[in-house]
């Protein structure tokens, strides 16, 4: 049985509830490149810029849409189905929730180290490393200026430790100037190579209230407890 609840415009708090409020959307679109192309399809990404431990991504997969919360703070990814209700709230249905991947140094996508070169007025080219001097990622960035913090990146299929110390030494190369990733080039050093590229930005105002009952079944999942019921 899922649990269901309604996402609105705007959420009264409720007791021991997550709330997350974004202000922004960036829609990407996203290509596999090598070995071969494959067409990702596009991933829509809201950003509370004020706050950016926590992000929200909607997509489809075949006809069902979906919508992942990634916190940051508690480590999890929050994973609903949506039915879409045209001149209504949609309905989001909990699926199940996901912990951060544990990442340890012997694990080939450790990063211990990030190197950033800026390579023109707007692009850079960020190293990492494992261990010795072989890169075991490299992403060539092309950046913008924008009202607001907007720097998203995503490693898919990594930890999710390693995008937020990609992405915190980026912020420290940047400064206090407000950029958006207008393309990013992933080249995963093992044959694979994804490019994500932004098609447009929007100001927005959406707020998602998590509640409790939402949270204890996540903390049920994680238990040791019977994860067959959804």
């Amino acid at each position: 049985m899922k649990y269901i609840f309604l996402l609105m415009s705007f959420i009264s708090g409720m007791a021991s509830s997550q709330n997350f409020e974004f202000d922004y959307l960036l829609n990407y679109k996203v290509t596999r490149t090598e070995p071969s192309e494959m067409k990702f399809g596009d991933t829509n990404v809201y950003l509370n810029s004020k706050d950016t431990s926590y992000t929200m991504r909607s997509y489809n997969i075949g006809n069902q849409s979906k919508i992942d919360i990634e916190d940051d703070n508690v480590r999890l990814w929050y994973k609903f189905d949506v039915e879409k209700k045209e001149g209504a709230s949609d309905i989001y249905y909990y699926d199940y929730a996901r912990k951060f991947i544990d990442i340890k140094p012997e694990d080939k996508h450790f990063v211990s180290k990030v190197d950033i070169e800026k390579t023109g007025e707007n692009t850079y080219f960020v190293k990492t490393y494992q261990k010795g001097k072989r890169t075991n990622f490299e992403i060539k960035l092309e950046i913008e200026k924008a009202e607001a913090d907007l720097i998203f990146i995503d490693v898919i299929d990594i930890s999710r430790d390693v995008s937020i110390k990609i992405l915190s030494e980026i912020r420290k190369q940047l400064g206090n100037t407000h950029f958006v990733i207008k393309k990013a080039v992933y080249d995963y050093r093992t044959g694979y190579v994804i490019i994500s590229e932004l098609t447009d930005v929007q100001k927005v105002s959406k707020k998602v209230n998590v509640p409790a009952e939402i949270q204890e079944r996540a903390k049920m999942q994680f238990n040791n407890r019977p994860t067959t019921e959804k």
